[in-house]
């Protein structure tokens, strides 16, 4: 089992047996190696930010005044005196009086519940669109209310029963010259003079002037609207002259109409300035 030379030779042969034997890689590998490495004037320029000694001293009073405000620990325990320490330090009527008060506020369901009777802005909206903002055809619509009066703007019909009648009271009297309401066989309105309807006109006129004796004067009165072949009346408004008469009058052309006065005296007779009221019937 002892080892022979050539055991040995064989077992060396793996190790450098001089410098000149080594391998130049290996020794390439370890000077690359030895460059990672921190070299003395490397570590001087690392520590130049650091504080030496004096420097240290200045920052130790700086940082001593900003300890000085800092709150202590005794300060600490008197600002949290007035709070509670720990659950069981805190007072259970307190508890259940901010639990009573938490109960009396409204929740977000019943704010929710609580609105819907309410209306919102756009359902007040649809609901108006179907009422009147305006009034027309015979209507006028005054701040909220809606007046009677206004043109029409279409033909209107307005009907009425044995039961619903149509009345209207209170009219006033109005004058002669006022026009008639009369109704068309299509119930229609229209507006028609008096002398239309009752085939009459009536006006009045002044007669200035003399009669000769034992003889006739005519004088004549404008009636408008009246036509030949009319029965005409004429009377005086008030006594003019009893030696005179009035024989007969007539509508001597259209619009005119002539009356005979007769005197049956021997002296002229006058007519001065008197009123005479004249009736047309067509």
């Amino acid at each position: 089992l002892k080892l022979n030379i050539t055991d040995t030779a064989a077992m060396l042969v793996p190790y450098a047996k001089s410098a000149s034997t080594m391998k130049y890689t290996d020794t390439v590998s370890l000077s690359n190696r030895i460059n990672l490495k921190l070299n003395i004037t490397d570590t001087a320029a690392m520590l130049v930010p650091y504080a030496k000694s004096s420097k240290v001293l200045l920052d130790s009073n700086a940082l001593a005044s900003n300890i000085n405000l800092r709150v202590k620990y005794t300060d600490t325990a008197s600002m949290l005196s007035p709070y509670a320490k720990s659950a069981s330090t805190m007072k259970y009527t307190d508890t259940i009086s901010l639990s009573n008060r938490i109960n009396l506020k409204l929740n977000i369901t019943d704010t929710a519940a609580m609105l819907v009777p309410y209306l919102r802005d756009v359902d007040t909206a649809a609901m108006l669109t179907n009422y009147f903002s305006t009034a027309s055809n015979g209507l006028t619509k005054s701040a909220k209310s809606v007046q009677l009066g206004g043109a029409l703007t279409q033909a209107t019909i307005i009907t009425t029963t044995a039961a619903n009648t149509l009345n209207i009271v209170g009219l006033q009297s109005g004058a002669a010259t006022d026009s008639l309401v009369t109704i068309d066989g299509a119930g229609k309105l229209n507006k028609r003079t008096v002398s239309d309807v009752v085939g009459m006109i009536r006006t009045s006129g002044v007669i200035n002037g003399t009669v000769p004796r034992n003889n006739t004067a005519v004088y004549t009165i404008s009636v408008a609207g009246a036509t030949t072949g009319s029965v005409v009346t004429v009377s005086p408004t008030s006594d003019f002259n009893q030696n005179l008469s009035i024989q007969y009058a007539w509508v001597s052309n259209a619009g005119t109409v002539s009356v005979r006065f007769a005197n049956h005296t021997n002296t002229t007779q006058s007519i001065s300035s008197a009123t005479f009221v004249v009736s047309v019937i067509k």
